[in-house]
């Protein structure tokens, strides 16, 4: 059982020592994006067609729409471009807000 404790002890402090190192975690992002998906190696997890990467979303619309708040939360923090099509998207937001806070 020690001998178990410490193998993870071990695994994750080495983890976190890559996760941290902003250069090799690049690389490995870089290279996992770069060897694409086939789609029937993940047809049994999910639709891989319908992922969408975190600095692609921009519709103000489409956040609120799949209530992705902490998505819309992070954008504005980094200051990232929402895009909004129409006066709905920023009537239904304030609807949800006000709904959250009263």
């Amino acid at each position: 059982m020690e001998n178990h404790k410490k193998f993870n002890s071990d695994n994750e402090y080495i983890f976190f020592k890559v996760f941290n190192n902003k250069y090799l975690l690049k690389k490995i992002i870089n290279e996992i994006e770069s060897m694409g998906y086939h789609e029937t190696d993940f047809r049994e997890i999910d639709d891989i067609k319908r992922k969408i990467k975190f600095k692609n979303i921009k519709l103000l619309s489409w956040m609120l729409d799949k209530c992705q708040f902490e998505l819309l939360l992070c954008k504005l923090k980094a200051n990232e471009e929402i895009v909004i099509t129409s006066g709905d998207s920023i009537i239904n937001f304030l609807k949800i807000y006000e709904k959250n806070h009263n």
